[in-house]
């Protein structure tokens, strides 16, 4: 279940939050984890799952996300995206 924050915000009840990370990127923040995934907003949201990163808070250096890490989270992404009732697609490449 997800309760939504703000326009571009939302949290899950387990405690992740899916959020807009600027003009070019979706973002994913459990704990002290971050993860930023490229993405092209328009009427219909294109993601690049190949382009996420993740990194520590407060720490500059971010490291490409494993298969799994990649996997959990998309879904998660999707299912906030579901919620707030956003049509997206998932690209392949980069940006």
């Amino acid at each position: 279940m997800f309760t939504q924050l703000t326009p571009q915000k939302v949290q899950h009840s387990s405690g992740y939050i899916v959020q807009t990370g600027g003009r070019y990127s979706l973002q994913y923040l459990e704990g002290d984890t971050v993860a930023e995934v490229e993405a092209d907003f328009a009427s219909v949201t294109g993601i690049y799952p190949d382009s996420m990163t993740i990194r520590v808070k407060n720490d500059a250096s971010a490291r490409p996300a494993t298969p799994q890490e990649k996997s959990l989270i998309m879904g998660r992404i999707e299912s906030a995206l579901k919620y707030l009732g956003e049509k997206y697609e998932l690209c392949a490449g980069h940006s």
